[in-house]
């Protein structure tokens, strides 16, 4: 550039970058006629920019920031602080403020008046060429004597704030299984139970492990979905954070109620296949406790949903409450009712249950369905859900029963594998088919459920 520049010929100078720069005197030099900055302008960039060196185009545009006559006395990358920075805190010398930017024309403002919040401008153009303005026009508060700019403890504070409640959450939310752990032990050891505590509770592992598949599955599907909340929060959108938290839950449901109904009707092929000790114990827990999958599933969901709408603290304070209710209800169904694991696979149901009940009240404070109809459609969609669910789980039970009574009777591990696969497919298609013949979803729900828009096509509008 410095070669150029000695030549002594009229040089235009195109900076390409994606902010401010230090220009190190670049535009005082005799021979810069012109500064045009492009940023990072895309495939036709270069269309643009030389309609612009031309005369095709009047440039138009002005700066999103401040470009300061030199970095001495910025602050440092790593201070988040907003001293000296932009043209609302700066005291050095500016280069070019937030907002400059030149045109080909000289546009004047003849008038402006403003009337009940409408701005009326006249312009006219006192240069030689045609241009085009681009007008700028900001609201100032009247008091702003109390401004404080953000500083790095402010910002910890909030970060802080914001996440703590949300680890601490999540710990209680999966503090459940060390603490069934603790009370099945040692109560069966205070009873004296005959039962095999290590036995059991291997069991119970092997329970939770299936269970947690449709959970995993559904809370990570949902989490796709959970920051958009946050931005229409932010944005003010009533109906976008309505429609949001209704298919956040739609989402996870279209999931984990035919999961349930799977686990349910499928519990001895799936068992047989995933385990081969304490099979008959196992296939009766999992049907007993696959109604949690349903539990947890709405309950990780909802505490998303609050945390989305900024409600940190509240899922907090529900799951501890919801984890005492949780310790309760397996003391009863241990102790006085006797039910060794099944207690402690009802407890869990209660937990959820419980935490569920309790997001799903403080999310009703914030989100109300105010119109009548839109509550009726609501239900009816669960319902049609639900009902889609039944007869999956109907036309799989003759099914796998077929296969094993008639076809593949031999009840070796690689026919009842095959039973387990050729169902769950059978499963799947059914259930899909009912659901888009229902209604249950439509074209409409790509927009807030990703993996719908691959699906748009076989769908009703």
């Amino acid at each position: 550039l410095e070669k150029v520049l000695a030549t002594g010929k009229p040089v235009i100078v195109v900076l390409t970058a994606g902010s401010a720069l230090s220009l190190d005197g670049l535009e005082g030099h005799p021979n810069v006629k012109a500064i045009i900055h492009a940023w990072y302008p895309g495939s036709h960039g270069g269309r643009a920019l030389a309609n612009i060196l031309f005369g095709d185009a009047s440039p138009s545009g002005k700066l999103p920031v401040t470009f300061y006559k030199d970095t001495v006395g910025l602050p440092d990358f790593s201070d988040y602080s907003m001293s000296e920075r932009t043209y609302q805190n700066t005291q050095l010398e500016v280069l070019y403020p937030f907002g400059y930017g030149l045109t080909y024309g000289r546009a004047v403002v003849k008038s402006a008046t403003l009337e009940d919040l409408a701005l009326t401008i006249t312009l006219s153009n006192a240069g030689e060429y045609a241009c085009e303005e681009v007008l700028q026009v900001y609201e100032f508060l009247n008091n702003n004597n109390n401004y404080e700019p953000e500083t790095r403890t402010k910002v910890y504070s909030v970060l802080f704030s914001t996440i703590v409640p949300i680890i601490i959450s999540s710990t209680i939310y999966n503090l459940t299984t060390v603490v069934d752990d603790l009370i099945f032990s040692n109560v069966l050891t205070f009873m004296k139970s005959p039962l095999n505590i290590v036995v059991l509770w291997g069991v119970f592992g092997n329970y939770h492990l299936l269970f947690n598949i449709p959970v995993a599955i559904a809370s990570s599907l949902t989490a796709s979905i959970i920051p958009s909340i946050s931005i229409s929060v932010a944005q003010n959108d009533v109906r976008e954070v309505v429609l949001k938290v209704k298919y956040s839950v739609k989402y996870t449901m279209l999931i984990v109620i035919p999961a349930f109904v799977g686990l349910f009707i499928l519990a001895d092929p799936i068992c047989k296949v995933l385990f081969k000790e304490h099979i008959d114990m196992l296939v009766n827990v999992l049907r007993t406790g696959s109604f949690a999958v349903v539990c947890f599933s709405y309950a990780t969901v909802t505490n998303g949903i609050l945390h989305g709408l900024g409600l940190y603290n509240i899922p907090l304070k529900n799951a501890l409450f919801s984890l005492f209710v949780h310790i309760a209800a397996c003391f009863i169904f241990l102790i006085p009712l006797n039910l060794n694991i099944y207690g402690i696979v009802f407890g869990m149901v209660v937990f959820a249950l419980v935490l569920s009940v309790l997001n799903q009240r403080d999310i009703n404070k914030i989100v109300r369905y105010k119109n009548s109809s839109f509550q009726r459609r609501y239900i009816l969609t669960y319902f049609l859900m639900v009902l889609s669910a039944v007869i999956m789980g109907v036309i799989t039970y003759f099914t796998n029963s077929f296969i094993k009574n008639q076809i593949l009777t031999s009840g070796t591990y690689f026919s009842i594998l095959i039973r387990l696969l050729i169902c769950i497919f059978l499963a799947l298609f059914i259930y899909c088919l009912l659901v888009v013949l229902f209604g249950v979803v439509r074209k409409r729900d790509a927009q807030y459920i990703p993996f719908i828009s691959k699906f748009s096509m076989f769908l009703r509008n």
